[in-house]
Order: structure tokens, then C-alpha cells, then sequence
């Protein structure tokens, strides 16, 4: 087995908590503001080609950190049921943690307002999201993808469901 590691090739678990084989270089897309530049950059590439990416902000310095609160300001003029709401995540946070809604400044936490050198993803808040029998859930699919020309895709048999444990509530 080979274990040096170059772009593009397959590492083989090396340990029991390791779950899937992982490639070098994938780790970027772990950081949400990377994976939103990326996202963001292919819609300016190909605009109808990514429809379920929703509109958002990538806060990393105090010029787009005012543009978002601005913005904010402007849609906490309107009335509540109008108002647009929007989820906000640390770049380099997982597992749902620090993550919030937000409708107007007010609603920022201080964990946003002081911290000046974390990077955020906002993003407007897709309202109604998708329900299970009005629970909220996520899927985590783990896919190879071997080939794009011609496309050779493998789905592995297991995945994860994790389910909310309350009923939505529309914020």
C-alpha cells in the first residue's frame, strides 16, 4: 500500500475512527467559506446551475460584515411576515454549533457582533425547507465518484438520517 499521499489519490482508512476513505485535498469543502466561494463562483460561471444554493454572504471582513447589516436594517423595516429571515453559521463550526436565525441587528448575538476575526456564512433562510411529517432531517449520502467523463458514481448502501426532535415552527 501506498502512503504517500499526492492530489487525486484514494487514502485508505488508517485508523478505526476514520469511516470512509477520504481524498487529499477534499478537506477545503469542510470549511463553509470555501465551499461557498466555490458555489458562488460557479454561479457566476453558469447562473441556472445551481438553483439550491440560496443567496448569501460570506462575512469575513468588516466591509461585507457592514454590507450584511445593512441589509439586515433594510429588511427589519418591513413587517414581520414579510421579513426576510437569515441562518447564520461560523465557517469552521460544526455539528450546529453556533449557528442562529436572524431577521434584524438585534437578533445578532454577541457571539457575531464580537467577533471580529471568525468568518460567517449568512444565507437567507429557505422557508418552508423540505419536512418529514413536519420534523426538519438531513440526509448524509456517501458517494465515490470515480469518473466525470464518462460519469461513474458509486452510492454507498449505508447513509445517516438525523431528525429534529421538535415540530417546525416557522421563525
Amino acid at each position: 500500500m501506498n502512503h504517500h499521499h499526492t492530489a487525486g489519490e484514494v487514502q485508505f482508512m488508517t485508523s478505526r475512527r476514520q469511516r470512509a476513505p477520504r481524498f487529499d485535498g477534499l478537506r477545503v469543502l469542510c470549511y463553509k467559506e470555501r465551499t461557498h466561494r466555490a458555489l458562488e463562483a460557479l454561479r457566476d460561471l453558469y447562473p441556472d446551475s445551481i438553483p439550491f444554493w440560496p443567496k448569501g454572504w460570506c462575512i469575513s471582513d468588516v466591509t461585507t460584515r457592514v454590507t450584511f447589516e445593512k441589509h439586515l436594517s433594510t429588511t427589519a423595516r418591513k413587517p414581520p411576515v414579510d421579513r426576510e429571515t437569515y441562518i447564520l453559521k461560523p465557517s469552521e463550526s460544526s455539528q450546529g454549533s453556533g449557528i442562529f436565525l436572524a431577521q434584524s441587528h438585534s437578533d445578532l448575538p454577541d457571539t457575531f457582533i464580537n467577533s471580529k476575526r471568525k468568518k460567517w456564512i449568512a444565507q437567507l433562510y429557505v422557508d418552508p425547507p423540505l419536512l418529514l411529517e413536519n420534523f426538519k432531517f438531513d440526509l448524509r449520502l456517501y458517494v465515490l465518484v470515480l469518473s466525470v467523463d464518462p460519469l461513474r458514481v458509486y452510492l454507498s448502501q449505508e447513509a445517516m438520517v438525523r431528525l429534529c426532535s421538535e415540530p417546525y415552527k416557522r421563525p
